[in-house]
């Protein structure tokens, strides 16, 4: 028994005390403190279980059993070893799932974000739509016009000839502008990680 419990429970708890120790900065990055906190008391509880349940272990013929060991304390402290261990046990669980709130936390962020994305994007569908429907139109039917009063000066006006060509190009090229905006508006959004992996 004293074996085991230096091979697996002291072990065992110092590791569970250091992984939730670890991971203290990963969920104070999800700005709620009462995560963090909990996490340093699942740690702290995994810690003194580890010194409890592994390091002292029932009496043996080899040390570190054989000096420092349960029944020392048991005459120390007047609480058997075991009564310590179920406490700790019972505040090994009620830290931990108390710490199990950041996956509720996490996934809140998620669904916020997801919802950010999609009203972005129907708000972009929108945009598009309007000035598809709205604008380009206009201007299109514009140069349309132009180019008919184009037709019919005939050879009589020479001088306002170069100015309605100069008017119909500027049309072409804001189309074109906006065209390209439009396209911009329809694809979605490329996150810096994206962007850098494509690069």
């Amino acid at each position: 028994e004293a074996l085991a419990r230096y091979l697996l429970a002291l072990p065992g708890g110092a590791v569970a005390a250091v992984g939730l120790a670890l991971q203290v900065r990963s969920v104070a990055r999800l700005g709620v403190p009462r995560l963090a906190t909990s996490l340093r008391l699942a740690a702290a509880t995994f810690a003194a279980f580890a010194v409890l349940g592994g390091a002292l272990a029932p009496p043996a013929p080899f040390p570190p059993a054989s000096v420092v060991n349960a029944t020392l304390v048991d005459a120390a402290t007047g609480v058997p070893v075991p009564a310590w261990l179920s406490l700790c046990g019972l505040l090994m669980a009620l830290f931990v799932v108390r710490s199990l709130e950041a996956f509720h936390v996490e996934m809140d962020r998620v669904v916020a974000a997801v919802e950010r994305e999609q009203a972005l994007a129907a708000d972009r569908a929108r945009i598009s739509r309007e000035l598809h429907d709205g604008l380009i139109q206009t201007l299109y039917a514009t140069g349309l016009a132009l180019e008919d009063v184009d037709h019919r000066l005939g050879e009589d006006a020479p001088g306002v000839r170069p100015q309605l060509r100069a008017a119909m190009a500027t049309l072409n090229e804001t189309i074109a502008r906006i065209r390209h905006y439009l396209l911009e508006l329809s694809e979605p959004e490329e996150g810096l990680d994206r962007r850098l992996a494509r690069l």
